[in-house]
């Protein structure tokens, strides 16, 4: 395999994750999450706590994963 291909099979898998993590949030909190929730709850599975707070004003230990 490539490095490109290697590249891209990353890329993929990590588009999948994300779709998976997603589906999650939605079972978890519902229609009432909004986009911009839904990207802070995303970014708290990727992200200290400390890194978030710092960042985004957003405290998973507050707000839930």
């Amino acid at each position: 395999m490539s490095p490109r291909q290697k590249l891209l099979q990353v890329v993929r898998l990590n588009e999948d994750l994300e779709t998976v993590a997603a589906a999650r949030l939605a079972a978890v909190y519902g229609p009432a999450l909004t986009p911009h929730e839904r990207r802070l709850h995303l970014a708290a599975l990727r992200f200290d706590r400390e890194t978030l707070v710092r960042v985004f004003d957003w405290d998973p230990d507050v707000r839930g994963l």
